[in-house]
């Protein structure tokens, strides 16, 4: 079938160059992984008392995973393993498809309020780094009565 379609590329034709651009982009003897440092999914989050920063960290190992504390500012670090070896595989493959993340990443986030950051909580669950920070409580913009004597 012939003729322009409205977006004035020819029927049939937009497979093939999607198909070709796959191909170039994207191949199984390639697989594309970020030589660069990534940055996982993060959420902050307040409640009354605290601060929490939770991190999507799955197939992480807990000993890959460095938190470090300076000031307000809150890093997290480290490697998630080579995409090459899969140990539940038996060694090593050749993907077929390769979306996930992987190599080194690393995370920066300064925490919204002034919270003890040298007494910080961390704990990794299920592939998710929690991060638990108390709050300083602040009482200067609280109003007190002072008796007048």
């Amino acid at each position: 079938m012939s003729g322009k379609n409205k977006s004035g590329l020819f029927n049939g034709r937009m497979d093939d160059l999607f198909d070709q651009t796959v191909r170039v982009l994207w191949s199984p003897e390639t697989p594309q992984v970020d030589a660069e440092t990534y940055h996982p999914a993060m959420d902050i989050y307040e409640t009354d008392d605290r601060v929490v920063v939770e991190l999507e960290l799955p197939g992480v190992a807990r000993e890959a995973i460095e938190v470090l504390v300076e000031g307000a500012t809150v890093t997290i670090e480290g490697v998630k393993g080579d995409p090459g070896q899969v140990p539940s595989a038996g060694g090593k493959v050749t993907y077929q498809q390769l979306e996930r993340k992987y190599g080194r990443f690393s995370r920066e986030v300064r925490l919204p309020v002034a919270c003890k950051t040298r007494e910080g909580r961390a704990h990794y669950r299920n592939g998710i780094l929690y991060l638990e920070f108390d709050k300083i409580l602040d009482r200067r913009g609280q109003r007190k009565r002072i008796a007048v004597l």
